[in-house]
């Protein structure tokens, strides 16, 4: 059986997330699974953006994974993340199509086991 690189990253984390944005730090925990489709490189990331019905989609390639473009009820989300040392650096946008007067939140998020 040849190594999972999805394995890299499954696991329960704490978010330490700051929107540039809004200029604002919050914390949250996140869980990220793998997607149970061997062929697929796929993990979900529940609890993202710190909305408890909030699953996203990503696609793990080595010590990175893509977050595709997606649509959730009305966020639109993309971006991309990293293996650090002990830790997963995530950048991303989430567009609100509810307030489009609300310019597109632009965030770093931190990633550490829990």
């Amino acid at each position: 059986e040849s190594p999972d690189d999805r394995d890299n990253f499954v696991g329960n984390y704490q978010a330490v997330q700051y929107s540039s944005v809004f200029d604002e730090t919050v914390e949250f925990p996140v869980d990220i699974s793998n997607d149970g489709d061997p062929y697929s490189q796929g993990i979900y990331l529940k609890n993202f953006y710190g909305i408890a019905s909030l699953e996203v989609l990503g696609k793990v390639r080595f010590f990175e994974f893509e977050i595709p473009k997606q649509r959730i009820n009305n966020l639109i989300i993309t971006g991309s993340a990293r293996l650090g040392v002990d830790e997963v650096i995530m950048t991303y946008t989430v567009e609100n199509r509810d307030t489009p007067s609300v310019p597109i939140d632009s965030l770093v998020t931190t990633l550490t086991f829990r």
